[in-house]
């Protein structure tokens, strides 16, 4: 299996910790994904959306062509969710509220 899928099944698991533990206190910007907070609830939307997305990933994970494409989408993650919930974990790790 190409590094790139578990990379980006790397990511999905992550989004997933994130923002189940995350959204709670900080929010949703995904308005998509609120609406299926606000509609199913936050597990089953997240089940859902990762569930299709590991889906998607196991469909493509031989398909040479997509490989650069996946390499995008692994740094858009990185950019989007990654980055900004390490950020707020570690400043509430760091600076904890009282």
């Amino acid at each position: 299996m190409p590094t790139v899928i578990l990379l980006n099944i790397f990511l999905q698991i992550f989004d997933f910790i994130a923002t189940y533990f995350g959204s709670a206190t900080h929010g949703e910007l995904n308005p998509l994904l609120n609406y299926g907070f606000q509609t199913i609830g936050l597990l089953p939307t997240l089940l859902v959306t990762k569930a299709w997305a590991f889906w998607a990933l196991w469909k493509i994970r031989n398909a040479a062509h997509v490989i650069p494409l996946l390499w995008i989408v692994a740094a858009f993650y990185t950019a989007i969710s990654m980055a900004p919930w390490t950020a707020i974990f570690i400043r509430y790790l760091l600076l904890p509220t009282t």
